[in-house]
């Protein structure tokens, strides 16, 4: 099976058609998972996801997104017991599931902080339940192990540039906490891959950590198309990179406590 991973679309049609109407179909992907930040703020995206759905069913394929931290949360039933059908061959992951997909096993967890909390506006641009709960995660660690975690955010020590100007120290330190749970967790389900967006940024990096070494892809966001995406190939837990992000960097990281491992969810 081949799959589609597509990076933050913060609601841009554009975005969703070049992947859904263009990439899948050139790639013959059957599945394309969005990594979150897909941009759920209804009702005004109802449009949006009508044309995903009418451009899935000319393509034949399914759109699978996880929620990142830009969702209008208390739309999202983040502990639905499985796949949630928002619009027509549109599914929204819960936290924690796990899917089976042509024998490779794809554990989501969506959520993550808000570094730019101070500008949005509470119950309406801003919800607390981006942070994933404690049962979140128990159920994401039941839940492995995995050979493809797809989360929003990237796990503690990914060497990412992040966002370059000054933000609260709160924020940063949630943000800090949350990816030490990543880390956690990706060290706990052992998953050979783990691609995620949020940082806007491409990436490719082999991370050797306490349980092994993981392949993370971090896809770019909407106004950057050309990184925004990866492919890859899926069979009984096989997995081959075939396309994207063509100008992600390729490095090799050694988590500095690999050897020691002194995290906790």
């Amino acid at each position: 099976m081949r799959i589609l991973f597509l990076g933050d679309t913060h609601s841009t049609q554009r975005a969703l058609e070049k992947a859904l109407g263009e990439q899948a179909p050139l790639y013959r992907a059957k599945l394309v998972i969005q990594v979150g930040d897909f941009g759920f703020w209804p009702p005004r995206t109802q449009h949006l996801l009508e044309t995903c759905t009418h451009l899935c069913e000319t393509a034949n394929i399914d759109l699978y997104w996880i929620d990142g931290n830009h969702e209008n949360h208390a739309q999202l039933n983040h502990d639905a017991p499985g796949p949630v059908a928002i619009a027509p061959r549109v599914h929204y992951i819960p936290r924690g599931h796990l899917l089976e997909l042509d024998g490779t096993r794809v554990l989501f967890m969506g959520g993550a902080i808000s570094l730019d909390r101070i500008w949005r506006q509470a119950g309406t641009s801003w919800f607390p339940t981006e942070r994933p709960s404690a049962q979140q995660w128990e159920r994401a660690h039941q839940n492995g192990p995995a050979h493809i975690l797809v989360t929003h955010d990237s796990p503690a020590g990914t060497p990412l540039q992040g966002i370059q100007f000054p933000l609260p120290a709160r924020e940063l330190q949630s943000s800090a906490q949350h990816r030490e749970k990543l880390l956690t967790l990706m060290q706990a389900t052992t998953p050979s891959f783990l691609i995620h967006g949020h940082w806007h940024e491409p990436l490719h990096t082999h991370f050797t950590h306490s349980s092994g070494t993981t392949q993370i892809i971090s896809l770019a966001h909407n106004r950057n198309p050309k990184n925004n995406w990866c492919v890859l190939e899926c069979q009984d837990g096989e997995i081959q990179l075939l396309a994207g992000p063509p100008d992600a960097p390729l490095s090799h990281t050694t988590h500095p406590h690999q050897e020691n491992p002194q995290h906790s969810h």
